[in-house]
């Protein structure tokens, strides 16, 4: 608790007791002087400092609160609110909070970096890049901020940030490990894998985090196009952690990547040997198989991953795709509700149930397809596909009022959707909007056109390669 203590003083900036005059009065004294005068916000803040710096959250949290009830102005206090409500997880209410203490302070850098954090995790990415801008060093210098700050700004196009994030590393005279494990995660999820490498080549044989930096700095390597010095760190990671399952996957993943299903089978089984009854390596057997269209042999490991770990909905999902790829789309249906029930917060679970249902059932089930989209949707009101889907049938049911929100949803969430300008275009068309209509099918044709014209290249590099590969040297 104490380094979050210490990132809470950090981040906030939270006044100091000795901001209203008594820096050293005790907890009990100023508690024996709010029951003197409960009405007094300035000693309510301090009794939420005070528990603060106690690490009892949900008190400090109490405080602030009243502090905020009594003087609705109160920057501090409600800023410190927010802070702690952050941490308690109570991540919607911290966020309200921050938007008024950003109406009443615009400059001020907290709320920016806890808003940018909040958009960050709504994939609203220019925005939190915006935040955190504005929140200035206090999220770009700020060890606990940077990788999401760095991811910010990649997921927006902009590499100079992450360029100036490598030059401070290299002129740092002792890097923190941690802080390049993180970064260099978000490095090689944007391809920015010469960076990982930068990170990471000083520390993969060190602690902490060993066994992390060699798998990262793998698979940097493997995307460089140098399979070999790859191959090397996976085989180091899972000697220097026999016990742990990611290297094996990894080790695994990068065989069946390169062609090799039989040394991925193998190092799978090793895994086995070493960690029975793993329900992770069980798993990825069975997609394995599911990848070489063995389908009997993919259905017994996602049985038996599924029997091992009853609390794990992943299996079952695994074998409720399999069947809708089959085309067995009832049995689809039973696993994603079974899948549903065992992880009730599992937003796949109910848009995968309600995909089987429309395709098995048509029209006769399409309350009931609408009821898991909107379960979905509760759970994960950003996901493009069950607004897709829900709009989709709600179109079908002929509610086009509710459909078209939907659609117009789902287009903004996946602008590139083929399938949503089309419908969204049909949708307007049965309402008379012939304008917004025509511009969306002719958006439509184009975005097809791009299609064809990528996946016309594709073909013409694969067969180069193909080429490249039927020529003796």
């Amino acid at each position: 608790m104490r380094g979050l203590t210490a990132w809470l003083a950090l981040a906030l900036g939270l006044l100091t007791v000795s901001a209203y005059g008594q820096p050293n009065q005790s907890l009990a004294g100023l508690l024996e002087r709010h029951r003197a005068n409960p009405d007094n916000a300035e000693v309510c803040h301090r009794i939420g400092i005070a528990y603060l710096n106690a690490e009892k959250l949900e008190d400090a949290a109490a405080f602030f609160r009243k502090a905020v009830a009594l003087a609705p102005s109160f920057v501090a206090a409600r800023k410190n609110l927010a802070t702690v409500l952050w941490f308690l997880g109570l991540y919607g209410e911290s966020e309200r909070e921050f938007q008024t203490v950003l109406r009443q302070s615009p400059k001020d850098p907290v709320p920016h970096l806890y808003i940018g954090l909040a958009e960050l995790g709504r994939k609203r990415f220019l925005s939190a890049r915006q935040h955190f801008v504005q929140a200035g060093p206090l999220a770009s210098d700020n060890p606990e901020a940077l990788p999401a700050v760095l991811e910010a700004h990649l997921a927006t196009g902009d590499k100079t940030f992450a360029a100036g994030v490598i030059e401070k590393f290299r002129q740092a005279s002792r890097p923190d490990p941690e802080l390049s494990i993180r970064l260099a995660g978000v490095m090689n999820r944007y391809g920015m894998y010469r960076y990982s490498v930068t990170l990471l080549e000083g520390i993969a044989g060190a602690q902490p985090g060993k066994e992390a930096a060699l798998l990262l700095l793998a698979e940097a390597y493997d995307k460089q196009n140098r399979p070999g010095k790859a191959y090397e760190l996976f085989v180091k990671a899972i000697d220097h952690n026999p016990s742990a399952e990611q290297p094996y996957l990894a080790l695994a993943d990068f065989a069946a990547a390169h062609g090799n299903a039989a040394y991925a089978h193998k190092t799978l089984a090793r895994g086995l040997e070493t960690i029975p009854g793993s329900p992770r390596l069980i798993l990825q057997q069975g997609i394995l198989w599911a990848i070489e269209g063995n389908r009997e042999k993919a259905m017994e490991r996602f049985s038996a991953a599924a029997t091992t770990d009853p609390k794990w909905n992943v299996p079952v999902l695994a074998k409720g795709i399999l069947e809708l790829e089959a085309g067995n789309a009832g049995a689809a249906a039973a696993a994603f509700r079974k899948a549903a029930v065992i992880a009730p917060r599992d937003h796949q679970a109910e848009y995968l149930y309600a995909t089987a249902l429309s395709r098995s059932s048509g029209r006769a089930r399409q309350d009931e397809i609408v009821t898991a989209l909107h379960r979905a949707l509760a759970l994960k009101p950003d996901d493009s596909r069950s607004a897709l889907l829900l709009g989709q049938t709600l179109l079908a049911q002929g509610d086009v009022k509710a459909g078209t929100v939907q659609l117009e949803k789902a287009l903004r969430l996946d602008p590139e959707n083929t399938t949503a300008q089309y419908q969204l275009a049909v949708a307007y068309q049965k309402q008379g909007r012939k304008a917004e209509a025509r511009k969306l099918f002719d958006r439509f044709r184009q975005s097809k056109a791009k299609q064809r014209e990528e996946e016309s290249v594709q073909v013409q590099l694969m067969r180069i390669i193909e080429n490249k590969s039927s020529k003796t040297p």
